[in-house]
């Protein structure tokens, strides 16, 4: 009774610090609490320890306490608390045998007291800019703080940013959030306890494995989707659990949960789950997950079987349809479509008898069999794909540059540069295959590449963005200078944002200047407000908090008042 009565009063003491020491005044829990407090001491009576005695008087305080005090009289409260729960606790005993005691994971609260406001208020208020701000902090690598995990908890419910919560947050505060969220779970429940499902399984992994046994069970069939789901991302492969997904599949009618259960079966290698993802192949409802599943398998004769349907479906696919002939059509599309998913799985297996089943489907699917061979790696098949760059069709050319990164050093040089100096540069397909550089991410490997690509920049050509990109991609320092001399000479904003972004990767505060200057002449886009949040130092807060002050309507400028307000939250007190 005791430890229940200090447990539920440190519990609402905790929320109360996060949320904000005005509102401890008078608050109705705090009030509930104190009546237990007091009847759990009337009770005791002679036996009640003294210090139940003192922490009645402080907690009253705290309730009555005036606006300038509220602050010292909360965290007094909770530090005596802290005291009084150390004195109720418990010590394990030391298991006798060599067992090695777990690490416990460690609990941190990293972020700093202005961006911890701003994070907390993101996620449990609404409102523009909150899915920005939470972005931010886990970039940081700060969300995963003490303070903030009762806010957390309570943003997994929201509908607009619960699922990015639950996804890329809950996982930072690793075992400390496990019971808050485990509290909050209920069965058969609703799609926030599915979110809640998964999120537990990527902290818990396979000790989560009684929540997916009782979801699959006597869940509803948002949780059994989640805990299928769950299962093929965060435990795929594990034992026994092939077996809820085969069963699911034999008598589940929900659409939603099948399709899980076909993902959940990615990472086993036994006949039931080949044999039953290959069937899934055939159903369009479960062709995508199949797919999936099947580019994880794990059965010595998976590659043997997928090559086996490819050969089926794409004689399929390519059959002739007379026009008026519906069914025809209709059974020669769910084979390209079949061809396209075996494609994909295909693509994550090696093997030599691969390569030479796709070329022939370069025509037929050729991205997608394009993809294939680049993963394959033969040097001939790589080439073969890089040569798309100089074909019609631009769907192929980012695919094509994934072949050219891992051609030898030299002849992926040779390739890039002649598409530079190309005499259709200038045309739609010329400007596609250089923008097809920077959207594949193509990485320049060796010293022949700035002293090139900085010629050219001084040169006659029309599509800086993808060779400024690139020269960033360098790293080469000498090309800060030249960079910025092309800024101050750019007038089109589009591609001096280019510029900028090309200047925040290389790192060199000597651009700083002239990135300013384009915000203070009203360019603000993503790539400029990050590079100069790439930057900045102290003095980059009173430049741009200057700008924003002199505008005419400051709060409706949405993108400087950001910029500023990160500026403000990195550098507190400038």
């Amino acid at each position: 009774m005791p430890r229940e009565t200090i447990r539920k009063l440190s519990e609402n003491t905790e929320r109360l610090l996060v949320a904000g020491a005005h509102l401890a005044r008078g608050n109705a829990e705090l009030t509930r609490d104190k009546e237990a407090l007091d009847q759990l001491i009337a009770k005791l009576g002679a036996k009640s320890p003294p210090v139940f005695a003192k922490l009645a008087e402080q907690l009253a305080k705290t309730l009555t306490a005036p606006g300038k005090t509220q602050a010292l009289e909360l965290l007094s409260l909770a530090t005596s608390l802290a005291q009084v729960r150390a004195g109720l606790a418990q010590l394990a005993p030391v298991p006798s045998d060599d067992t090695a005691v777990p690490v416990a994971h460690a609990v941190e609260t990293p972020c700093n007291a202005k961006d911890l406001y701003a994070v907390h208020d993101a996620l449990v208020t609404t409102g523009q800019g909150r899915m920005e701000v939470i972005d931010s902090a886990v970039e940081r690598g700060d969300i995963g703080d003490l303070r903030l995990v009762h806010a957390v908890v309570q943003a997994m419910s929201d509908a607009y940013i619960g699922a990015t919560v639950a996804d890329k947050v809950v996982p930072q505060f690793g075992r400390a959030i496990v019971e808050p969220i485990r509290k909050k779970l209920r069965f058969p429940g609703s799609k926030v306890d599915g979110r809640r499902l998964r999120a537990l399984v990527a902290v818990q992994k396979d000790e989560a494995r009684d929540l997916i046994d009782e979801a699959i069970a006597t869940g509803s069939a948002d949780m059994r989707a989640a805990a299928f789901d769950a299962i093929a991302d965060h435990l795929p492969g594990a034992a026994g659990l092939d077996a809820l997904a085969l069963a699911a599949l034999d008598g589940d009618k929900s659409g939603e949960v099948r399709r899980a259960a076909v993902r959940a079966l990615a990472g086993y290698g036994t006949d039931a789950s080949l044999q039953t993802l290959l069937e899934a192949l055939d159903d369009a409802r479960t062709l995508h997950q199949a797919a999936e599943a099947l580019a994880k398998s794990r059965h010595p004769d998976a590659t043997t079987r997928l090559l086996e349907r490819l050969e089926s479906s794409r004689v399929e696919a390519a059959a002739k349809v007379k026009k008026d002939d519906k069914a025809a059509a209709t059974k020669r599309d769910a084979a390209r479509s079949r061809v396209s998913a075996v494609l994909r799985a295909l693509s994550e297996h090696r093997d030599p008898r691969i390569a030479p089943a796709v070329r022939a489907l370069l025509e037929v699917a050729p991205i997608l069999a394009a993809q294939t061979l680049v993963a394959q790696g033969h040097s001939d098949d790589l080439r073969l794909v890089a040569d798309l760059l100089h074909k019609d069709y631009e769907p192929e050319f980012r695919v094509a540059v994934d072949a050219l990164g891992k051609l030898p050093v030299d002849e992926a040089f040779d390739r890039v540069m002649a598409l530079f100096v190309a005499k259709d540069r200038d045309t739609k397909l010329g400007k596609a295959r250089l923008t097809a550089l920077r959207s594949a991410r193509f990485v320049p490997v060796g010293p022949r590449w700035a002293p090139a690509l900085l010629a050219l920049l001084g040169g006659a050509v029309t599509r800086p963005e993808a060779l400024a990109w690139m020269i960033a991609a360098t790293g080469d320092a000498q090309a800060v200078a030249p960079l910025m001399a092309a800024l101050e000479r750019e007038k089109k904003a589009e591609l001096a944002a280019e510029l900028v972004d090309a200047l925040g990767t290389l790192g060199d505060k000597r651009a700083l200047p002239p990135i300013i200057a384009r915000v203070a002449a009203g360019e603000l886009r993503w790539s400029i407000s990050h590079a100069v949040l790439a930057l900045a130092d102290e003095t980059t807060v009173d430049a741009v908090r200057t700008l924003f002050a002199a505008l005419k309507n400051p709060n409706q400028n949405w993108e400087l008042s950001y910029l500023l307000r990160s500026l403000e939250r990195r550098y507190p007190g400038h």
